[in-house]
């Protein structure tokens, strides 16, 4: 039977899984929590992070996701340590978070071997706007030219801005004269054919777009 009642206070899921008037079977479940965290990055993904102090019979910790903070849907299962008497730190990354809304909620449910579970406090993560139309990159009217575009403002920008790069990270040589402010044209001709990418270096993050010449 699964035990159940809501989103633990505090960051200790140590503490009750069931309240007092919940059978008497239910118990404590065996791990500690100790950290949740939940950030977003410039370019639209959400890195969950949390810890635990101990862990005895944990089957997996489940991350689900909510755009309202009430009903929530699981999109992640990360196998938990088992038996564990020291920190252990978790990590995954939401790289699709929710569109159409400001804020996303994040949660853990971790189960138990046993099918016991309890939830973690809730995380509410402010979606930005930047990284939607940070860079832009799509073929030009001429053979064997690209063109690549920004919406964020040129204070943000360094020098050298963008940069082709091929697979392995090596800079190409390239030429991309501005055809106006947050707009260049890329002359692939000269580069084999193959996977590059196209990299914008700004104070705010990198942002980057694969493409195949």
């Amino acid at each position: 039977m699964n035990c159940n009642n809501g989103p633990v206070a505090g960051t200790n899921a140590n503490e009750q899984a069931c309240d007092a008037e919940a059978p008497s079977f239910c118990k404590p479940l065996p791990v500690e929590l100790v950290s949740f965290t939940a950030i977003a990055s410039n370019q639209q993904k959400v890195s969950l992070k949390w810890a635990t102090a101990t862990e005895k019979n944990s089957a997996n910790f489940v991350v689900e996701r909510s755009a309202d903070g009430k009903d929530f849907q699981a999109v992640r299962t990360v196998p938990a340590a088992g038996h564990s008497t020291g920190r252990i730190d978790y990590e995954v990354v939401d790289d699709k978070p929710l569109t159409g809304t400001s804020y996303c909620y994040y949660r853990l449910k971790q189960v138990d071997l046993d099918a016991t579970f309890s939830y973690s406090p809730v995380r509410a993560v402010k979606l930005s706007s930047v990284g939607n139309g940070a860079l832009d990159v799509y073929p030009g009217n001429v053979d064997q030219q690209w063109v690549a575009s920004s919406n964020l403002p040129a204070e943000v920008m360094s020098t050298d801005a963008l940069q082709v790069v091929d697979i392995l990270g090596r800079v190409q040589s390239v030429p991309f004269p501005a055809i106006k402010e947050g707009r260049w044209t890329l002359d692939m001709h000269m580069l084999p054919a193959g996977v590059y990418i196209v990299r914008l270096k700004t104070s705010m993050g990198l942002f980057s777009q694969r493409i195949v010449k």
